[in-house]
């Protein structure tokens, strides 16, 4: 420091703390520790409760830098309430320790601490599978420290996402054209704390708080991720999108596609979405993206654009995979809009290619694929082969063995067709990017893991192994628990009796009866002979890595590499980096929605003879709020082709979702009943009729039932019998 020599720092740092501190001011609260280890000294502020903030003044006598003394304001301040002492109203806010504002956080000054890996410690291999391409994109110079920065691969996994921020590069290693150094700077310290609070329970276990700490801190400094969004900013993005000038001139500004992709936090989903759309399949489909916005907004601009190409084909309901893989193998499919029709059937257009893609959702998480995780413990016999597999956590992949080469991408025996696995996966993108392209819904529940790992390239570890198999999860966190006491007993020298006595739930590890084999099934190894390899206290800790690397690691890679290269043929998995894991099961999958009859009155049309007051249509909405969600999946599916709503719900719907009023076949085309009241008002002429749907269309052709309880009965039986072909009506 500059107010003392180093030696005098030295010599009174070796005499009586008397003396130490005798010559600073604030010499009550300050005191000079010396490390003999590295010849370097280091301070140690003493908080105090006296009318003078002594612990500032310290502070800043010692040279420390802003932040620091900004902190030891605030410890002060805490100090004085914790003693009865008023504070003022800013104070009153940090005493509290309450969680941190989201008005406040763009107005606050926030400390970022990194710790780095002691020099000399090994670095650690670069992870397997998932992490296999955030580890490639550390080529440069400086790779091999920011993996040293993050040590083990529990932190790697935890942090990846802070990794291009901490090397300095959140935009990328080339410059981005336009942004200023000070600003690159800003954005990586936003996306380090974006990291930190987003996960933020995750992050603080990797350090020796014990679990109730982490979880209490966690708390405090958890925020929502609205907190992050910039108004500002996220106006100027929607500004720009609006300008079809420079959309059709390709003269976006290169900040729009680079901030919302390194930094989407910034932005509200909606604008990321519209960002999607308008900058990665096309200028064609951005327009018509845009015109049907004009259309549905019913104002704006007077944008008129021509018809998209369409290639249009034709399957069979019962080899839907087979014809598929046919279809996407077909390169003009990548780039037309996509429409289906089904053999010996009328139905074209949307209606029956949303069917498709739903007939097709189910197909590829069939049990016979042998391509997924299964909770069912039942063989595909027993089940039948086209049955969906169990995952209430959503799909992910089942492992392959790594040394297992082409024999382990062979094809389940019953698998339609003879799909190998890594085939499956490959369809499996082109099926997303696909359905992304063309504003497709899919039905195919993914695990949140498969998104951050394929799309994100994120690295997966143990905690992600709970996320995806939770009984797993939890017996490998108590395994790792119990390996991490035994290396901290052998690292301190205790003998091998103390360590090898390391119990797991009160049983030694070896009582445990385990083999290096995966959990579940013994036919897979995780080393060579692993069958025969006991699991002990000595070889606990490399058991647990392997069954994690086996499950979401290097016994995944190759599938999601697969993936990734199926999505690459309609675009680049680095498009959909604007989405975080649950947006893009949103944007693929639609969303529920709990309806009521005023959600109903505003964004259902309806027409021909029908109005929100008529008897048939307020008996309609008492039916339709009362549906769980597989009635009001069965419903959407009978009405649109697909099960799901868009996201935006059914106002997002389009075409909006009409009802209208389907003349009784006894009515002899009458307009009024025997007793003059209008048809529409309801009458028992109609109760045999069944309602029919125009699916292109979203159209609901509704007979004007005399009573809720028949129109329940009858919506019913043709909900659930009419879905399985498309017929004149």
């Amino acid at each position: 420091p500059s107010w003392a020599p180093y030696e005098e720092v030295k010599a009174l740092a070796e005499g009586s703390a008397e003396n130490a501190v005798a010559p600073f001011p604030g010499a009550a609260n300050a005191a000079v520790e010396f490390d003999t280890a590295t010849l370097r000294p280091t301070y140690r502020l003493l908080w105090g409760t006296s009318g003078e903030s002594n612990a500032l003044a310290v502070a800043r006598g010692l040279g420390l830098e802003e932040a620091l003394a900004d902190a030891a304001e605030r410890r002060w301040r805490r100090g004085r309430a914790a003693n009865g002492v008023a504070a003022d109203a800013d104070a009153g806010e940090e005493g509290a320790g309450a969680r941190l504002s989201v008005a406040t956080l763009w107005e606050r000054t926030h400390t970022l601490q990194y710790m780095l890996t002691p020099k000399g410690e090994p670095i650690p291999p670069p992870l397997p599978g998932a992490a296999g391409a955030s580890a490639a994109a550390a080529t440069s110079a400086d790779a091999e420290e920011a993996l040293a920065v993050f040590g083990s691969t529990d932190r790697r996994a935890a942090l990846g996402a802070a990794l291009p921020a901490l090397r300095g590069k959140v935009c990328g290693d080339a410059p981005l054209p336009g942004v200023a150094e000070q600003t690159d700077a800003i954005l990586s310290a936003l996306s380090v704390l974006r990291v930190l609070t987003a996960s933020p329970a995750r992050v603080m276990a990797l350090g020796r708080a014990d679990a109730e700490e982490a979880s209490n801190r966690a708390a405090s400094v958890a925020l929502p991720a609205e907190a992050f969004v910039s108004a500002k900013l996220s106006g100027k993005l929607v500004r720009q999108l609006g300008d079809t000038l420079s959309l059709c001139s390709g003269s976006l500004p290169a900040w729009c596609v680079a901030l919302a992709r390194t930094c989407p936090f910034l932005f509200p989903f909606e604008t990321r979405q519209q960002l999607f759309y308008c900058t990665t399949f096309g200028l064609a489909r951005a327009l018509h993206r845009m015109h049907g916005q004009t259309e549905n907004g019913g104002g704006g601009q007077d944008l008129r654009v021509g018809r998209l190409q369409r290639q249009k084909v034709r399957v069979s309901r019962e080899r839907i995979l087979e014809s598929a893989v046919k279809v996407f193998d077909m390169a003009p499919a990548h780039k037309m809009v996509l429409e289906v029709e089904f053999f010996d059937e009328v139905g074209t257009g949307t209606g029956p290619t949303l069917e498709f893609y739903t007939l097709l959702s189910r197909e590829l998480a069939s049990r016979a694929l042998g391509a997924w995780r299964d909770a069912d413990a039942r063989s595909v016999d027993e089940t039948g082969a086209k049955e969906p597999v169990t995952a209430p956590h959503g799909l992910f992949p089942a492992p392959m063995r790594v040394d297992a080469g082409d024999a382990g991408d062979a094809a389940a025996p019953k698998s339609p067709g003879g799909l190998k696995r890594l085939d499956l996966f490959r369809l499996l993108g082109r099926v997303v990017g696909k359905a992304m392209q063309d504003s497709r819904l899919l039905d195919v529940g993914l695990s949140p893991a498969f998104y951050r790992a394929a799309v994100g390239g994120a690295a997966l570890s143990l905690p992600d192994v709970a996320a995806v198999d939770p009984e797993l999860g939890r017996t490998l966190a108590r395994l790792d628990a119990a390996a991490k006491r035994v290396a901290a007993l052998r690292a301190s020298g205790a003998p091998e009796a103390e360590w090898r006595g390391v119990t797991v739930d009160g049983a030694a590890v070896a009582d445990l009866c385990l083999a290096f084999t995966l959990p579940g099934d013994d036919a897979f190894e995780l080393r060579p002979g692993g069958a025969d390899v006991a699991v002990d206290a000595a070889n606990l800790g490399e058991y647990v890595d392997a069954v994690v690397d086996a499950t979401v690691g290097g016994g995944v890679a190759r599938q999601l590499e697969a993936f990734r290269g199926g999505l690459r043929d309609i675009c680049q998995p680095a498009a959909l980096g604007v989405f975080s894991a649950s947006e893009l099961e949103r944007v693929l999958c639609g969303e529920g929605q709990a309806w009521t009859p005023e959600l109903l009155s505003e964004c259902v049309t309806f027409d021909h003879g029908y109005s929100v007051a008529s008897p048939p249509i307020q008996a309609l909405m008492e039916v339709l709020c009362a549906y769980g969600p597989e009635e009001q999946r069965a419903f959407l599916r009978f009405v649109t082709g697909a099960p799901r709503l868009p996201p935006g719900g059914l106002a997002a719907l389009h075409p909006r979702l009409t009802v209208v009023c389907k003349q009784p076949s006894g009515a002899a085309g009458g307009a009024a009943g025997a007793d003059g009241a209008p048809i529409s008002a309801g009458t028992t002429l109609a109760d045999k009729d069944l309602p029919s749907a125009m699916t292109c269309a979203s159209y609901l052709k509704l007979p004007p039932y005399s009573c809720v309880e028949v129109l329940r009965e009858r919506l019913g039986y043709a909900v659930n019998e009419g879905v399985g072909s498309f017929d004149l009506s």
